[in-house]
């Protein structure tokens, strides 16, 4: 729950002569708050109060000063001073609530708040603070009505509107709760916990772009906001956007090193990017934190246990088709592709139907290289069941390696026509189209494939690309641009965008997007060539012709092209 308890600074004091030296150390201590000087204050609060016992301001500001210093209990007893010499004052009521609140005395806060009220009808903080309190005690209808009334009372009151709408989307009510959520974005557009919670309830309104969009701008807002980058991280997951997750998970595990949640879905990302081994040590830590789903994972992907247990189902059951199968997904967990091939093959031979076996012996090949094997055995699993979608894709996928694209554009077709749901296989089928010179076709399925995935990096790199070729570089630039805020670490949109750039002749704005590609690859020859064509455009010669240098060093076959005609 953010702060939202709010702190005073009473300045009036009581008059009277006697009570003159007493002021001032009140003032004294009030401008000691003011440096936030907490600890300094106390004494001269102590010292007014013994001058003048019914100096009410003194206990308020020594109630302050104790609060901020986290001393609850002390603050409370001050408050309390307070309320003896001036029983009806709303607001030290409102701050003894407060101090309660921190005290976990949400019962004593209550009726700290509700006294306030009473006193102070119109008193929209304590309204708030009231309803905060009543929504820890389940009387969430009670909550609502004081956080509308507070609203009311003050219709600029960010708190209130954020409280409320937090409220509501633990209610499901997720049109009220944008609604609040927007409302304090117009009154601070800094609030970066209202975009971040925005993009809460867009996820539960099935809006993963605008999501997508509010996490960004909570993060850009607030960089070291953990939540912010977690919930990003698990819509880049659902999306399918591993590499994207995994280094947002990475930020997370920064900012919070004992969230053991972060720490397994890190894990989960790594494995799907075809890390097992750092994923390993995700999960290891995950479970030394507590995380209970960690174990599967360690005895499914990091111990050799798995292959152990099917071994001992095979012996006391030699005909078990599953326990073989099974073995071989271990196996190729553990890197150990000709035993899983073995396995998958023992498999397939004792039920010739099971589709999984040729499946995964097509994989395990796939992952050999095997690339005439693996198409083999997707046929064969395609001819145990010709309705499984998923199949004809993973042929196309063995097929585009072979170069093989209107093979692959058949399987495709035929992929969709099963289920026109999965984005992946008009990704897929955009490429081999484009490798086919059927732009217009790449660039509908392109656009398809984002509209069934949003958050696909992938997807708005890929259409950039079609643009591209087709001289529509404003085009181009905006999806490459799409695609950096989906995932920021991905090199070739940088290095897209800067050649896009460079066609417009504005080489100003494409060296940083060279800058950035050449950061998470230094090894870029292409990236280095053209950022040198770039400084040759805003008159950097030197530094172009070091970059051209460079990209020679690195392999570009047109690199020494450039030196010759730029640099002599």
């Amino acid at each position: 729950m953010k702060k939202v308890l709010v702190l005073f600074l009473v300045l009036t004091a009581v008059s009277g002569i006697q009570a003159q030296t007493s002021d001032e150390c009140l003032k004294k201590g009030n401008s000691k708050v003011l440096e936030m000087d907490y600890k300094g204050a106390i004494p001269d609060y102590s010292r007014a109060i013994l001058l003048n016992p019914k100096n009410q301001p003194a206990y308020l500001g020594r109630g302050m000063a104790k609060y901020n210093l986290k001393d609850f209990k002390g603050a409370t007893a001050d408050y309390s001073l307070a309320i003896q010499v001036v029983p009806n004052s709303a607001e030290a009521y409102f701050a003894r609530g407060n101090a309660k609140f921190q005290l976990v005395d949400f019962k004593g806060a209550l009726v700290d708040f509700s006294k306030a009220v009473e006193l102070k009808p119109a008193y929209p903080e304590a309204l708030d603070n009231r309803g905060l309190t009543r929504q820890l005690l389940k009387d969430n209808q009670g909550a609502l009505n004081d956080f509308t009334k507070a609203i009311t009372l003050n219709p600029s009151f960010a708190d209130a509107y954020f409280n409320r709408g937090t409220l509501l989307l633990l209610l499901a009510d997720y049109q009220g709760a944008s609604e609040d959520f927007t409302k304090v974005i117009s009154l601070n557009a800094a609030a970066a916990g209202a975009y971040n919670s925005r993009g809460v309830v867009e996820e539960k309104m099935k809006l993963p772009v605008d999501a997508l969009a509010d996490y960004t701008k909570a993060i850009q807002l607030t960089p070291d906001f953990a939540d912010a980058w977690f919930n990003r991280a698990h819509l880049k997951m659902d999306f399918q956007d591993y590499t994207g997750a995994r280094a947002d998970y990475s930020r997370t595990i920064k900012l919070n090193p004992k969230s053991a949640l972060s720490w397994y879905n890190r894990g989960l990302a790594r494995i799907s990017c075809g890390q097992r081994d750092s994923a390993c040590m995700d999960f290891n830590k995950a479970k030394e934190l507590g995380d209970k789903s960690a174990p599967a994972q360690l005895n499914k992907y990091c111990n050799g246990n798995a292959i152990l247990d099917f071994s001992k189902q095979i012996k006391l059951n030699p005909k078990d088709a599953k326990a073989y199968n099974n073995r071989g997904l271990a196996r190729a967990d553990q890197g150990e592709l000709q035993g899983a091939i073995t396995d998958f093959s023992k498999a397939s031979e004792l039920d010739p139907a099971f589709t999984e076996a040729y499946l995964n012996r097509g994989t395990a090949r796939f992952r050999m290289s095997d690339m005439h094997g693996a198409v083999t055995d997707y046929s064969k699993a395609i001819e145990q069941s010709p309705k499984e979608a998923k199949l004809y894709y993973t042929r196309a996928l063995a097929k585009d390696e072979l170069k093989d694209y209107e093979g692959a554009l058949a399987d495709e077709n035929k992929s969709i026509e099963l289920d026109s749901s999965r984005f992946e296989p008009f990704l897929k089928r955009g490429a081999d189209r484009l490798a086919l010179n059927d732009a217009e076709g790449a660039l509908k399925d392109y656009t398809k494939a984002i509209t069934l995935n949003p958050v696909s990096a992938m997807g708005y790199n890929k259409r950039g690309l079609v643009l591209y070729q087709m001289h529509d570089y404003k085009g181009a630039i905006a999806d490459y641009t799409k695609a950096l805020e989906v995932n920021g670490m991905l090199e070739a949109a940088y290095y897209n965008r800067g050649t896009a750039k460079i066609k417009l002749l504005d080489g100003e704005h494409a060296i940083p997007d060279l800058d950035q590609a050449i950061v998470l690859n230094p090894k870029d020859a292409k990236a280095y060539e053209h950022r040198g064509i770039a400084k040759m455009m805003t008159g950097e010669k030197a530094a172009g012709c070091a970059d051209f240098a460079r990209a020679k060093e690195l392999g570009s076959p047109d690199a020494a092209d450039l030196i010759q005609k730029n640099c002599y």
